[in-house]
Order: structure tokens, then sequence, then C-alpha cells
């Protein structure tokens, strides 16, 4: 079970297999298991240790005081991100992982099991929805009646970034953003597949209220 997330220990032989389908679709015990939290571990300290004795190495060779300083300089900053980086794996608090988890407990795990197996895909790449439930492939879940709203927002990489949608949902997890997806193109055609995504989701949670009140879903 080292290569599979702790929720399995909680649940009979039916279930392991249902949630075992869960599982794969959001890849929870490909991020999160014992087995593969200790490897980010191992890689993080290894890639910090690497990265110091690089900085070492320039500040031993350098003729220049000002790299040397640099160097030094750097280094506090660089065990300081590693230290941060490996607690956070330390806490074992995943929160993607933690919402599925948490509806499961709430909701039972039929009903998520049932909604993924009815899900169908909708226009954003690796989400389906049963019209109770969006799954996005490879990241978490969520119910489509805690959807908050839908927005873009700029996402930083390195010295870079984009424009990314997110959905907010309110639930047992608090508040929290989802990242859906990263917007390509001018900014025209962002707002565009924004307002899109918008409206699908609205039509959908319309289509649950809907459902609910006549006592379908």
């Amino acid at each position: 079970m080292d290569n599979k997330v702790d929720f399995y220990r909680r649940l009979d032989s039916a279930d392991a297999q249902k949630y075992e389908k869960i599982d794969n679709f959001l890849a929870l015990s490909a991020r999160f298991s014992p087995k593969r939290i200790r490897q980010k571990k191992i890689l993080t300290i290894t890639l910090v240790a690497f990265i110091a004795a690089l900085f070492l190495f320039m500040c031993l060779a350098a003729d220049d005081l000002s790299v040397r300083i640099m160097s030094l300089l750097t280094l506090p900053a660089l065990f300081a991100g590693a230290y941060y980086s490996v607690r956070k794996l330390n806490n074992n608090f995943f929160p993607e992982m933690e919402r599925v988890n948490t509806i499961i407990e709430t909701d039972g795990i039929d009903a998520v099991f049932e909604g993924l197996m009815k899900a169908r895909n909708m226009s954003v790449s690796g989400c389906s929805s049963d019209g109770r439930y969006v799954y996005i492939a490879g990241k978490t879940m969520c119910r489509l009646a805690n959807i908050q709203k839908v927005s873009k927002r700029y996402v930083s990489h390195g010295r870079g970034g984009s424009y990314h949608v997110f959905i907010e949902v309110a639930d047992e997890m608090g508040l929290n953003e989802i990242d859906l997806k990263q917007l390509r193109g001018l900014p025209m055609t962002q707002d565009k597949e924004l307002q899109r995504i918008n409206a699908e989701i609205t039509i959908m949670k319309f289509a649950l209220e809907k459902a609910e009140k006549q006592g379908e879903m």
C-alpha cells in the first residue's frame, strides 16, 4: 500500500475498487502516495544539494568579490525554500486530495463513483461532469453546486507567466480556487473562452437546481 494514498485503509474491498477508479482518474496516488511523497523529498534535497555545491564552487573559483558575496547570499534563501518544501510535504495535507476524500465521506463513495461513470466531457479538456459533480482529470473534483464563480487570473511561471481559468469553490474545505486550464491566444480570444466556460457551468448549475426542485437528483 506504499504506492497508494492512505484513504484506501478506510475502505472495504468493494469500496476500494470504486475508489481506485476515482483515484486513477484524478491521479491521487500518483501524486500523494507515501512512496511518491518520499520521492519528492529526496528529489528536493538532492536538487538543493547540487545547486548549493554549484554556488559554493562559484564562490571559491570567482575572483570577483561581488560574485562571491552574491553566491553566499543566495544559499540561505535556497535552504529556506528547500526547508519550506520538505516541511509542506511532511504535513501530509494536500487540498486537492482532501477535497475528494471529504466529498466521498459526506456524499458516499457510491454517489461519487457512479457520477464519474456517468460523467460526460465538458468543453474544457480533461473536465467531465454528471450534472452533480465536476471531475478534473489528474487534479481534483468538486460539487457543481459549490462553484461560486469562474474567473481569469495571471499565473507566474518563473520569469514569465500566462492567464488561467479558475473556478472558485466554497465547500467543507473552505473557499478555494481550482485551476481549470491555461488560456492561449490574444486577450479577446481568452475572454471569449472564459465567457464560454462560464456560460457552460451556469447552464449546468441551472439544470441541477431545476432537477433538485423536481426531486430528480
